[in-house]
C-alpha cells in the first residue's frame, strides 16, 4: 500500500511537530500545561494512526471515491470543530484590562459587603493601577481569575497564572499548579461576612513573592476597609 498525503496526516503531522517542538522549547515554564501538550502529542498520534487505516480501508477503491473519502469527511468534521470553537469563544472570551506598565500580580476579593458589583457580568474587568479590585459580586464562571481569560496589556493577550496558597496561613504559595494542601481561594472575616480572596500572576510562574506581597495588599486594604 501506498502512503499518501492527506488532511488528516497533514493536519497530525504538524500538531506533533508544533507540539514537540513548542514543549522542548518552553518545557521549564509549562508546569500544568504540560499535560496539554501530552494530550496534543496523544491527539496527533491517533490522527496518523486513523488515517493509516483509512487508507488502508479505502485502498481498493477507485482513485476519486478513493480521494473523496480519505479527505472530504475530515475537512467537514475540522470545518466544524473551527465553527464551534470559534463562536464559544466569542461568547466566552473573557477579559481582563491591566496598565499598560503593570506586572507582577493582579486580585480580586468577592463577596466584599456594600461596594459595588462587577460590571457585564465580569467578562469585561478593568483593573486599577494598585491591580486590586473589592467586589460584591460573588465568583462566577465570567468573573473567576482562575478561569483561562486573556488580559490585555498593550493590546496583547496574557495567560494567567493561578496562584495557590497554603491552607494553614503560612507565606507559601504556588503558581499555576494543584496541591492537596494548597488552595486558590483565601478566606477573609469581613464583619461576619466570608469574603474570598483570588490572586493571578500575569504570564510568569517564577514570581510567587509577588502574589504573597498582592494577597498582603488585598488583606490590608480589606482591613481598613472592613473596620
Amino acid at each position: 500500500m501506498k502512503y499518501r498525503l492527506t488532511i488528516l496526516n497533514l493536519l497530525s503531522g504538524l500538531l506533533l511537530i508544533g507540539t514537540v517542538i513548542y514543549t522542548i522549547s518552553n518545557y521549564s515554564e509549562l508546569d500544568m500545561g504540560l499535560m496539554l501538550m501530552i494530550t496534543f502529542i496523544i491527539i496527533a498520534v491517533a490522527g496518523l494512526f486513523v488515517d493509516f487505516l483509512l487508507q488502508a480501508l479505502t485502498r481498493n477503491l477507485k482513485p476519486k471515491k478513493r480521494l473523496f473519502v480519505r479527505n472530504v469527511p475530515v475537512l467537514l468534521i475540522v470545518g466544524i470543530i473551527i465553527i464551534v470553537f470559534i463562536s464559544n469563544l466569542a461568547h466566552d472570551i473573557k477579559i481582563r484590562n491591566v496598565p499598560d506598565d503593570y506586572t507582577g500580580a493582579i486580585g480580586i476579593a468577592y463577596n466584599v459587603p456594600n461596594v459595588p458589583k462587577l460590571s457585564a457580568n465580569g467578562f469585561k474587568i478593568d483593573f486599577p493601577a494598585n491591580g486590586i479590585i473589592l467586589t460584591s459580586s460573588e465568583i462566577e464562571e465570567s468573573n473567576d481569575l482562575s478561569e483561562i481569560s486573556f488580559l490585555r496589556k498593550n493590546g496583547s493577550g496574557i495567560l494567567p497564572s493561578t496562584a495557590y496558597f497554603k491552607k494553614d496561613g503560612s507565606d507559601e504559595v504556588m503558581i499555576g499548579a494543584w496541591k492537596g494542601s494548597f488552595s486558590e481561594e483565601v478566606i477573609y472575616n469581613c464583619n461576619g461576612t466570608e469574603v474570598i480572596i483570588k490572586v493571578v500572576m500575569l504570564g510568569k510562574q517564577s514570581e510567587e513573592e509577588k502574589a504573597i506581597l498582592k494577597l498582603s495588599e488585598i488583606k490590608e486594604k480589606l482591613g481598613e476597609y472592613c473596620n
